[in-house]
């Protein structure tokens, strides 16, 4: 799930070379803001399929786990190169499918505060927790979510050393 909050065409385009070259046959979306100009947003459909959330990072996760086309999804920020076998790394970590993992970057090792480049969730965890909040600070947000799928699901939050993309 390659998030463009910059609607950069480039960086979209970057990403899913890396991506393509490391998991060849790995379905990829990307979402926008909703403020998209319609020419740019013309050109991303012919990369791959593009989804409009609204205008916050939160907002564009949300909209990336509704329509994701696998049951796992990673998050990528449009610009990453993505250089490792991420999703192969992250299966060896998966024991059911609560489980949530991120890497360790910058030695944050905690949910809240974790990059969103790598964060690996699976859909059903999102359509049981639901949405996460679209209002605030993102680790407030992503804080809140967490208490809820450890507490209806059960999730195990794992931090995944050498997994940064």
């Amino acid at each position: 799930m390659v998030m463009c909050p910059d609607m950069s065409l480039i960086a979209l385009q970057n990403t899913l070379k890396s991506i393509k070259r490391s998991h060849p046959n790995c379905p990829v979306i990307a979402v926008v803001p909703t403020c998209i100009k319609p020419e740019i947003l013309k050109e991303m459909k012919k990369v791959c399929s593009v989804y409009k959330g609204k205008d916050t990072i939160t907002s564009l996760m949300n909209t990336a786990l509704r329509n994701l086309p696998t049951d796992w999804g990673i998050f990528v920020m449009a610009g990453t190169w993505v250089n490792i076998r991420i999703a192969d790394k992250f299966s060896r970590f998966i024991q059911d499918d609560s489980d949530i993992l991120f890497p360790i970057e910058d030695n944050i090792y905690v949910f809240k505060n974790c990059t969103l480049n790598g964060l690996c969730l699976n859909k059903k965890v999102f359509k049981k927790v639901g949405p996460f909040a679209e209002k605030g600070a993102i680790d407030k947000c992503k804080e809140e979510w967490s208490l809820y799928a450890y507490g209806m699901c059960g999730s195990k939050f794992k931090a995944i050393l050498g997994a940064a993309l």
